[in-house]
């Protein structure tokens, strides 16, 4: 038990790093990745805060899991859930604007897409489930028996076409994204799983010492 309480803590950390990497990536201005240029759109035509509407945009993707029978987890719910409220805390709180530089507005979006892979690698890292999007994309391709990079690419090029409908264009920064955030995640994923692993199973040998002392 305390191990998967220390492994749902670095979980929520991830979250907490992935929106303050969701927040770099937009406000660089230079288009961010495919599923925020979805939810920046659905944000800008509806006037929902930007950390509601992802959270909101997670509840109607667990509803489409579940027609595909794509069982939610915990992590599924608190992914839902914590990322859209971290995002309107961050952005509340992060004093930065907009570069006015392109220089500085590329600074901004690989920082957003280099935090965003670390966030990502610590929550995938903690191996307790995947958050709607990604449990989404795992039941399409168990469903139709596509690669995960074709169902990954339709995904992606759908999300963009709505976002730009709604009003929220993609931009360079959306190809970069696309392009390199899956190596950063990939890089953070390898780098941090085998840490995670000893870090809560340290935690909870320190938790068992006093008890052992005692006896």
């Amino acid at each position: 038990m305390g191990r998967t309480l220390a492994r749902y803590a670095v979980m929520i950390a991830g979250f907490f790093v992935i929106a303050v990497g969701i927040v770099l990536s937009v406000r660089a201005g230079l288009g961010p990745g495919p599923w925020d240029v979805f939810h920046v759109g659905v944000s800008g035509a509806t006037g929902i805060p930007l950390g509601r509407t992802i959270t909101y945009v997670g509840l109607v993707v667990i509803a489409l899991g579940l027609l595909i029978r794509v069982k939610p987890t915990l992590c599924t719910v608190l992914n839902m859930l914590l990322i859209g409220q971290f995002v309107d805390l961050v952005a509340a709180f992060l004093p930065l604007d907009t570069p006015a530089t392109l220089a500085g507005r590329l600074v901004m979006l690989c920082g957003g897409i280099v935090v965003q892979g670390l966030g990502e690698g610590l929550y995938l890292g903690t191996r307790v489930g995947a958050g709607p999007r990604d449990g989404f994309m795992l039941g399409i391709v168990k469903l139709t028996g596509k690669r995960i990079w074709v169902v990954q690419t339709a995904i992606e090029v759908t999300l963009v076409m709505l976002g730009y409908a709604l009003g929220s264009p993609p931009g360079a920064g959306t190809l970069i994204f696309a392009v390199s955030v899956g190596y950063f995640i990939e890089f953070f994923l390898n780098l941090l799983t085998p840490v995670i692993s000893r870090l809560t199973a340290h935690l909870v040998d320190q938790q068992r010492a006093p008890a052992g002392a005692d006896s």
